[in-house]
């Protein structure tokens, strides 16, 4: 009785379309998930702090980055009008929550007569390049 060579895995042409269709509906699925993300932060009226946490499994896989924290800025004239608008604004706060589930979001309400402790504005920091080449010279004298 001759021992038979194993054989390689077999599959029909038909599994091989089967599996490369799931496949293509996986990666259109994904990319359309950060191809959304991508416009959301084109079009965002607050900030969006990126790099600090780690994007969803399919997302990480093709290169897109996490956003650690979302600020939503919510204007009003009064205290009462911003807190209205952040309920109006809800369902669109709960889209960014989808949209990126590793993110802390946060809402923060303006008005024109806050209290300084409520929100101090921070300055834009310039981006400044650093100096090709510091040299230090010091001038020693060598007699006590």
């Amino acid at each position: 009785m001759a021992l038979r060579k194993p054989r390689w895995l077999r599959y029909s042409v038909r599994t091989l379309l089967a599996a490369v269709t799931v496949f293509c509906l996986w990666l259109g699925w994904a990319m359309q998930w950060i191809h959304e993300r991508r416009q959301v932060a084109d079009h965002f009226q607050g900030v969006i702090v990126h790099g600090k946490a780690d994007a969803p499994w399919p997302l990480w896989i093709l290169g897109e980055r996490g956003s650690a924290t979302i600020t939503v800025n919510v204007h009003g004239d009064s205290l009462r009008q911003a807190n209205e608008r952040a309920r109006e604004m809800a369902p669109r706060i709960a889209r960014l929550q989808e949209l990126f589930p590793e993110a802390e979001i946060k809402t923060l309400r303006n008005w024109p007569y806050m209290d300084i402790g409520d929100f101090v504005p921070l300055p834009a920091v310039p981006q400044v390049s650093p100096p090709a080449k510091a040299r230090i010279e010091m001038n020693v004298d060598p007699s006590p």
